[in-house]
């Protein structure tokens, strides 16, 4: 499929695809915590949708929009919009009050219409089917923005191994599409961001994804043998205080990543602390008095 240039949704779908990477791979790095599994979510949902009404645009698929209020007495704008020969140049040129008639398509219905879509794709790639991964990327979507939701079972393992793997083929479909403004794979380059050509994934955990983080290996090496105060409590937010006290390196910036993994450890049972109580004496006013300093020492799983 030739580029179109005039790609209106592009701009806006680019940066929520750079975004879905960018929690992906945060995940994949071990920052396996609510947080960030939201955003990944969202971020996905959010690229998917305006990439595939952005297709329905350039093959002037009028299915992409309906009309709220009907049309006027002279049967406009439903008369210009189905005479359109080009869509994005149709509402690129629209004035704010035309708009505000037009809502565009549901992502539950775009997922039953996928197959249409994506058929010369799915023609040359046979027994490829997206509809699964979508339909487990909206109701994920749904339940995070309107029903209560766990942070324990959240996107569970397998379903962001599905997505993730749902994100390869989805790649692929946006090059076969020329949905993307380029072609190939450059290690520096201003769409580098954007590039998704990755292995699939098998057998996943986010255990293991936070036990095989850079960062949780190089935080246990600074761990073993130094002591912290143990006064703040065992809550993710405490533990990272506690540390940052004694590792000047992790205030400032880097608090909020160790903040993310010391929640992430917690979670799976990668990290532990003891505490120990140190008596001692000290002349005080009235004499000798006694005190007791309590310290803690903490041990990363890996």
């Amino acid at each position: 499929m030739a580029y179109i240039k005039n790609q209106i949704l592009q701009n806006n779908a680019l940066e929520a695809w750079a975004m879905s990477i960018r929690y992906c791979d945060y995940i994949l790095e071990g920052k396996a915590t609510l947080e960030y599994r939201k955003h990944f979510v969202s971020a996905l949902h959010n690229a998917v949708e305006l990439f595939v009404k952005q297709l329905m645009l350039n093959n002037t698929d009028y299915r992409v929009i309906q009309l709220k209020n009907g049309c006027n007495s002279d049967g406009q704008p439903a008369r210009d919009f189905y005479n359109s020969k080009d869509l994005n140049d149709y509402f690129s040129g629209l004035d704010e009050q035309t708009k505000r008639k037009f809502f565009s398509i549901e992502f539950s219905k775009m997922i039953d219409i996928t197959n249409d879509l994506f058929s010369e794709y799915y023609a040359q790639n046979s027994g490829t089917s997206l509809k699964t991964a979508l339909s487990l990327l909206n109701k994920l979507r749904n339940n995070e923005m309107h029903f209560f939701i766990d942070k324990d079972t959240f996107l569970l393992e397998k379903e962001f191994q599905q997505l993730h793997n749902f994100m390869i083929v989805f790649y692929n479909i946006l090059h076969f599409y020329s949905l993307l403004p380029f072609w190939g794979r450059f290690e520096r380059w201003e769409y580098a961001k954007l590039q998704f050509d990755r292995q699939m994934l098998s057998d996943f955990t986010y255990r293991n994804a936070v036990r095989n983080a850079k960062f949780v290996q190089n935080l246990k090496e600074q761990l073993e043998g130094e002591i912290f105060p143990a006064s703040l409590g065992g809550a993710a937010f405490d533990i990272a205080d506690s540390i940052a006290c004694v590792l000047n390196e992790y205030q400032g910036n880097r608090f909020e990543d160790l903040w993310s993994y010391i929640e992430a450890m917690l979670g799976y049972k990668i990290l532990t602390y003891h505490d120990e109580a140190e008596e001692y004496e000290i002349k005080g006013q009235y004499g000798m008095e006694k005190g007791c300093n309590v310290y803690r020492q903490y041990y990363i799983d890996i």
